[in-house]
């Protein structure tokens, strides 16, 4: 069973792995509408509530905004609408994930976040032909709390990154 983790704890979590072990596929589980996410730990910098955010023009797409996290700009994007999921109302108590997509920091708005795991290699089975998901799985994987889908981050937001072109 896993345990919801404040963002305090996982910025605690985060750091508390050396760089040996969070190469070990260790990941971060989040959960977006009731279904199980994780991120590489390599690709997470921290875990923290919303801060205010700059609004963009968007047309519904998966960025909202842009946020000052200790003097960088840093945007922000819905990992619900990033998957083809429908936005949900943000609350101060709403998890963020600030991860590394191809050496630039992006802040993830996440519904709950779990947990760090192991992830063994031999665990990690090739992603699923999923349409909504499609390019942005790296695998997927099953735990004793049901299949965790494991996002490739650079995937995810590299597209997004090209929409905007």
């Amino acid at each position: 069973m896993t345990r919801a983790v404040t963002p305090e704890a996982g910025a605690a979590i985060v750091a508390s792995h050396p760089p040996a072990l969070q190469a070990a596929r260790q990941a971060l589980v989040f959960s977006l509408e009731g279904q199980r996410y994780a991120l590489l730990l390599e690709q997470v910098q921290e875990i923290q509530h919303i801060v205010e955010l700059s609004e963009v023009c968007s047309d519904d797409g998966p960025l909202v905004g842009v946020l000052n996290l200790r003097g960088a700009i840093v945007p922000a994007v819905d990992a619900r609408s990033a998957i083809g999921l429908p936005r949900a109302e943000y609350t101060l108590e709403t998890p963020m994930i600030v991860c590394l997509s191809r050496g630039e920091s992006v802040a993830l708005i996440v519904d709950r976040v779990h947990d760090v795991i192991d992830t063994p290699a031999e665990r990690v089975q090739d992603p699923p032909l999923l349409r909504a998901l499609g390019s942005r799985l790296a695998g997927a994987f099953a735990t004793d709390d049901g299949l965790v889908y494991l996002l490739d981050a650079d995937a995810m937001l590299g597209e997004l990154a090209a929409v905007g072109d």
